[in-house]
């Protein structure tokens, strides 16, 4: 890219990769400070080498003169300030004194920012037809979870492939409010959002059913999370909202455990991936319970994973007992006769890995089959197989976030001699 003029401002230590973004919202954040400055865009480019423009505007113009970045190897940036018609020197001044506090900012500690977020049990074909809720209000290590204690009457799509039928199913929204680190709340909100969906993911897994994010965080000084009676979309006259009163509604369990096994769940990587695929898992069972299956599958090697070491073949260098280890966990959650009957699972997850097949009945979507003696394939699949999985993978997970594995082990086939 050609400008007429450029004027170097000097080179930054800045580490590109992990905070260059970081560097930016701080050098227009002063820029705002100490300028007229109300707004920014940037674009990456690469003719002369990797580098990123920077252009500022007022409410009423965008400026000519801008900012050219040039990361450097060395964790150093080199920044010049350039433009096509005549130079503003008063911009140029800005920048160079934004670009110095901004640097000096990255040595500055991260902030604590609070949030809010909304969370609640999504509607499914294997939703309970009474909805629970959250009795009284509790604390896990970094969020608190408090019942919104009211109706939110959410659209429930019919089993079958149709828009011409649908029904409202009322849920009891929960408020959750945590605090996360970032330098402002565009650096702190990725990792809120990964803690409220960790959140979910725990809370569907002890609770049995499916706990979905309504409203993602939002920082508090925005004003707490909240929502309409129903989504805005759609028409609900006062006579459909039939429900118990709360006080009737079966409670979600609240247990001075829950904050032991969500300090363990938080402490183990490889746990946290076992559970967040579990909840994938129930998160598409209803419309694609072959996938469903890859998800309860994974959510029992991942947990094999954790049973036994790694074993490679001396040759090709591929896994090896994957299967084996694989059997030998789920005996830990359904003993041997039903690690038995869940056998043929991991030829059914094969199948729809490596050669695209389906076994459930989104491959007909409406179809019905009835049968006096016997159960028809898909449906053997999605009611016996998918569900035997996702009970195993519960067990499992349960046991693990409850600190009930064994540890780990070099795992030894059947016939042969541990060294």
């Amino acid at each position: 890219m050609n400008y007429e003029w450029y004027r170097p401002l000097g080179k930054f230590s800045v580490p590109w990769q992990s905070r260059g973004d970081e560097w930016i919202s701080r050098l227009v954040a002063h820029l705002k400070e100490i300028s007229s400055i109300s707004g920014h865009g940037t674009r990456a480019g690469g003719e002369m080498g990797p580098f990123v423009e920077v252009r500022v505007s007022t409410d009423c113009e965008e400026f000519d003169t801008r900012l050219i970045i040039v990361p450097l190897p060395e964790d150093v940036i080199e920044v010049w300030v350039c433009g096509n018609e005549v130079v503003n020197l008063k911009l140029v001044d800005n920048f160079r004194e934004a670009a110095e506090k901004a640097t000096a900012g990255l040595e500055e500690k991260d902030q604590t920012h609070k949030w809010s977020a909304i969370i609640g049990d999504s509607t499914s074909v294997y939703s309970e037809a009474i909805p629970r809720r959250l009795s009284q209000g509790f604390k896990l290590p970094g969020v608190e979870l408090l019942s919104m204690e009211r109706y939110f009457w959410n659209v429930e799509r019919a089993p079958v492939h149709t828009m011409s039928s649908w029904s409202f199913r009322p849920t009891v929204p929960i408020t959750v409010r945590g605090s996360s680190l970032g330098y402002d709340w565009g650096g702190a909100q990725p990792l809120a959002a990964e803690q409220l969906g960790k959140l979910a993911a725990f809370l569907s897994l002890v609770w049995g059913v499916l706990i979905d994010v309504m409203e993602p965080p939002a920082p508090l000084e925005w004003g707490e999370r909240r929502l309409p009676d129903h989504p805005p979309w759609i028409r609900l006259d006062p006579d459909m909202k039939t429900a118990p009163a709360m006080d009737e509604l079966p409670a979600f369990e609240v247990a001075d455990r829950l904050a032991d096994a969500w300090i363990r769940l938080n402490k183990r990587t490889k746990l946290q991936t076992a559970v967040s695929m579990y909840m994938e898992g129930l998160r598409i069972e209803g419309r694609h319970p072959s996938l469903a299956l890859v998800s309860y599958v994974s959510t029992v090697e991942a947990i094999s994973l954790m049973l036994f070491h790694e074993q490679r073949c001396g040759v090709c260098r591929n896994h090896v007992n994957i299967g084996d280890k694989f059997f030998e966990t789920l005996k830990l959650a359904v003993g041997q006769e039903g690690a038995e009957s869940l056998r043929r699972v991991y030829g059914s997850r094969s199948k729809t890995v490596h050669t695209g097949r389906l076994h459930g009945a989104e491959v007909a979507p409406g179809s019905f089959r009835f049968s006096s003696f016997i159960m028809p394939p898909e449906a053997s699949f999605q009611w016996q197989i998918l569900r035997g999985m996702k009970t195993a993978a519960q067990k499992l997970l349960m046991m693990a976030i409850k600190g009930q594995l064994p540890g780990r082990s070099h795992f030894v086939k059947s016939g042969e001699v541990s060294d």
